[in-house]
């Protein structure tokens, strides 16, 4: 991190609906890379266990909206969640790289 960053928190942010299978890999990797940041995942009314997988894999929050309502306002719930200087929106299924995220801390 820059040192003007130094001191600064990440909050990841991870909607997520039905990643049940992913969203326990991805958050290992989020832990191993940037252990100390906040990670915050949105349960979008999932019908499988993602919310539970996500609370026993090291979410520091996992919040849940009652009715699916979209990867939107999962985004925002998670913003409004998260307590970090900085906020990084990580997919649940990792779709995208994750040692990409190091090049935009």
């Amino acid at each position: 991190m820059p040192a003007s960053n130094r001191g600064k928190r990440i909050s990841f942010i991870i909607p997520a609906y039905n990643e049940e299978e992913t969203i326990g890999i991805v958050l290992k990797q989020l832990k191993e890379t940037f252990g100390d940041q906040e990670v915050v995942v949105v349960d979008d009314a999932s019908t499988d266990n993602t919310a539970w997988t996500a609370k026993e894999t090291g979410a520091d929050k996992v919040i849940r909206h009652n009715i699916n309502r979209g990867p939107g306002a999962a985004f925002k719930t998670g913003v409004i969640h998260a307590a970090g200087d900085f906020i990084i929106v990580v997919d649940a299924d990792g779709q995208h790289p994750l040692t990409e995220v190091g090049k935009v801390v």
